[in-house]
C-alpha cells in the first residue's frame, strides 16, 4: 500500500507506523514463545493431564455410578434420566477446560499423549469413555456447543493416512509409529469395546442437534464443528467393525429418525454452503474485473479503493471457508452412498427429491452457461478446484443411481422401480440432459472417469430423459383444472399419499415427511406433531388413483 501513496508526508508517516507495528509484533512473538515454553515443560504437561484424567475418570463415576474400565465396557448408552443430582451440580467449565487443556496439548506436545511418555504421559482410555458416555447423553450435558467441543479433541486424536489433507491438524500425524502414542491412539478407536459400539450413532445425533446451539454466531460455528464431526465419520467408516456398528443402527427402527435428519442436514449445509460459495465467487469477479479495468480504478477514491480491497479480502476468506465445509459435505455423502442401507434414506419419496434438487442445481451451475461467472484468478487460493467440486457431485450420482437400480433388482417380481432417474428427471427448475453430458466431457478430459462410471452417467442421462418427458407428457394430459381436494395444502400439487394432520388439513406425507425433519410442528396449527399422527385418507387417495388413470389412458 506505500507504493499508492504519492503525498511524502503521508508515505513518511506510514513507514513510521509501519516500523513501529513490525516492533510490537516481534515483542508480542517473543513473548508468546516464552509462554509456549513454561506451558510445554513435560512436567507440567504431565501433571495437568494426570488431574484431568482422574476428573474424567470421576465425572464418569457421577454419571454412570461405576468405575473402571471393566465397568465403562459394559454401559448402556444414552444413560437414564434423570442425570444424578451429584452430576447436574457441577459446572460445565469443568468439561470446558478439561477440552481446552487437551487441544492444546493434541496440537503442541501429542508426544505425551501416552502413558509410556518417558513417564511424563497419561492413560487415554478415561478421557475416551467420558468423552463418548457424554456425547451420547444429551440430558447430561445439554450444551450441543460443549459436546461438539469434545468431538473437537477427538478429530485430533484420529489415526490417519499421511497425505490424509481433511485431518492435518492430527496428533497422530507427528507422532507415527507403531508402538507409543500413535498406538495408543489408535487402539482407542479400534479397540476400545465402548468406542467401537457407541462413538458412531452418537456423532451421527451430535451432527444434528449441533442446528441449535445458544452461542454466538452459532449458524457459522456449526459448519466448522459438523466439518470436525464429518472428519470423525470419515474414518469410521473406513474400519470394517465401526462401519458395521452404523448400517445396523440404521436399519433400526428407532434410529430412523437420527438417520433421515443427518441425511437431511447434509443437504440442507450443502445448498446453502455452495449457494454462498457461488454468490462470493461473483462478488470475487467483479472485484477482479474492477481492479483490472484501470480507467474505472483511477476514477475511484482511495477510500473506495480500500474498501473494495477489505471488501474483497474478506469475501475470499469466507469462501475458503464456504468451499471446505462444502466439501467435506459432498465428501460424506460420497461415503455414505456406498452403501444399500445408508442410501435408502435418501431414497425415500421425502428426501430423494431434495436430494435431486440439490444435485441438479449446482450442477447447472458447474457445467451450464453460469459457470463463467466461477472464473477469479488463482482460484486455488481459495481452495476452490470446480472440477474437483463436479467430480464429488458426478460421484453422488452414481452410487446413489448403483444402489438405487440394485434394490429394485432385488426387491422380487419388479416390486420395487428405481426411483432416482425419474426424480433426477422430473426437475423441471435445473434438469438437463445435457448438463450430465457436459459433466462427463470435462470429467473425462481430465481422466477423473473410469469406462463403466462413463457408461454410467451416459445411461442416468438418457434414463432421466426419458423421466422427463413422461412427465411433461403427464403434466399436459392432466392440465390445469385439478379438483382443489386433490392439491397439497404444502406444496400445492396433486397428492400421491393424502394424510390428514391433527389440525384437520389433508397434505401429500412426502411434503409434511420433509417439513418435520427440520420443525416439529404442524404448519398450520404449530402445535407439537409426530409422523404417529399422521391419518391415511384412503378414500381421498383411491378418487386421486382412478382421476390420474382416467386422464392418462
Amino acid at each position: 500500500m506505500l507504493q499508492e501513496l504519492t503525498n511524502p508526508g503521508e508515505r513518511a508517516m506510514a513507514q513510521v507506523a509501519l516500523s513501529r507495528g513490525k516492533a510490537q509484533l516481534d515483542y508480542l512473538q517473543a513473548r508468546y514463545q516464552a509462554f509456549l515454553t513454561v506451558l510445554l515443560d513435560p512436567a507440567l504437561v504431565a501433571d495437568v493431564l494426570a488431574f484431568y484424567r482422574l476428573m474424567a475418570a470421576w465425572l464418569t463415576s457421577l454419571a454412570t455410578g461405576v468405575s473402571g474400565p471393566s465397568g465403562a465396557a459394559v454401559l448402556s448408552l444414552p444413560l437414564p434420566e434423570p442425570a444424578p443430582q451429584a452430576f447436574t451440580c457441577m459446572p460445565e467449565y469443568f468439561v470446558e477446560d478439561m477440552c481446552s487443556v487437551l487441544l492444546f496439548v493434541s496440537r503442541f506436545a501429542p508426544q505425551l499423549l501416552s502413558s509410556a511418555a518417558d513417564g511424563a504421559g497419561v492413560r487415554l482410555d478415561e478421557f475416551a469413555v467420558f468423552f463418548t458416555t457424554l456425547m451420547a447423553s444429551p440430558q447430561y450435558i445439554r450444551s450441543a456447543f460443549l459436546r461438539s467441543k469434545l468431538s473437537e479433541v477427538l478429530e485430533l486424536w484420529l489415526p490417519q493416512n499421511e497425505g490424509d489433507e481433511l485431518t492435518g491438524r492430527s496428533a497422530f500425524r507427528r507422532i507415527r509409529g507403531p508402538s507409543g502414542p500413535a498406538a495408543e491412539l489408535a487402539a482407542l478407536f479400534n479397540c476400545h469395546p465402548l468406542v467401537v459400539q457407541h462413538l458412531t450413532p452418537v456423532l451421527v445425533r451430535l451432527y444434528n442437534d449441533i442446528e441449535h446451539t445458544e452461542r454466538e454466531g452459532a449458524f457459522y460455528f456449526k459448519f466448522n464443528m459438523r466439518t470436525t464431526i464429518a472428519n470423525i465419520l470419515r474414518y469410521l467408516w473406513a474400519q470394517q467393525h465401526h462401519r458395521a456398528v452404523w448400517l445396523k443402527a440404521v436399519r433400526d427402527e428407532e434410529y430412523r429418525g437420527n438417520s433421515e435428519r443427518f441425511a437431511n442436514m447434509l443437504l440442507n449445509d450443502l445448498t446453502y454452503l455452495l449457494d454462498e460459495a457461488l454468490k462470493l465467487l461473483k462478488l470475487l469477479r467483479e472485484a477482479e474485473d474492477t481492479r483490472a479495468d484501470e480507467t474505472r480504478w483511477a476514477a475511484m477514491s482511495r477510500e473506495d479503493r480500500d474498501e473494495l480491497v477489505r471488501m474483497q479480502e474478506r469475501n475470499g476468506q469466507n469462501l475458503t471457508a464456504m468451499i471446505r465445509s462444502a466439501t467435506s459435505v459432498i465428501d460424506t455423502l460420497n461415503f455414505i452412498t456406498e452403501e444399500a442401507d445408508t442410501t435408502r434414506t435418501l431414497l425415500q419419496p421425502h428426501m430423494v427429491e431434495r436430494l435431486r434438487d440439490s444435485l441438479n442445481y449446482f450442477l447447472k451451475y458447474l457445467v451450464g452457461p453460469e459457470r463463467r461467472q466461477l472464473r477469479v484468478r488463482n482460484p486455488e487460493k481459495y481452495n476452490f478446484n470446480a472440477r474437483e467440486l463436479l467430480r464429488g457431485l458426478v460421484t453422488v450420482y452414481l452410487h446413489v443411481d448403483s444402489i438405487d437400480r440394485a434394490i429394485a433388482a432385488n426387491s422380487g417380481g419388479g416390486a420395487a422401480a428405481p426411483v432416482f432417474a425419474a426424480a433426477v428427471g422430473g426437475d423441471k427448475r435445473s434438469f438437463k440432459p445435457e448438463y450430465l453430458l457436459e459433466a462427463l466431457a470435462v470429467l473425462d478430459a481430465g481422466g477423473l472417469m473410469s469406462v463403466g462410471q462413463r457408461e454410467q452417467l451416459e445411461s442416468l442421462s438418457q434414463r432421466a430423459l426419458a423421466a422427463s418427458s413422461v412427465a411433461e407428457a403427464e403434466d399436459e394430459v392432466m392440465g390445469e383444472d385439478v379438483p382443489e381436494e386433490f392439491l397439497c395444502a404444502i406444496m400445492s400439487t396433486v397428492m400421491k399419499d393424502p394424510v390428514m394432520l391433527p389440525s384437520g388439513v389433508v397434505v401429500d406425507r412426502p411434503s409434511i415427511l420433509r417439513h418435520l425433519l427440520s420443525d416439529n410442528t404442524d404448519p398450520f396449527s404449530r402445535l407439537p406433531l409426530t409422523e404417529a399422527q399422521l391419518v391415511p385418507v384412503e378414500d381421498l387417495a383411491a378418487r386421486i388413483a382412478e382421476w390420474r388413470r382416467t386422464r392418462t389412458h
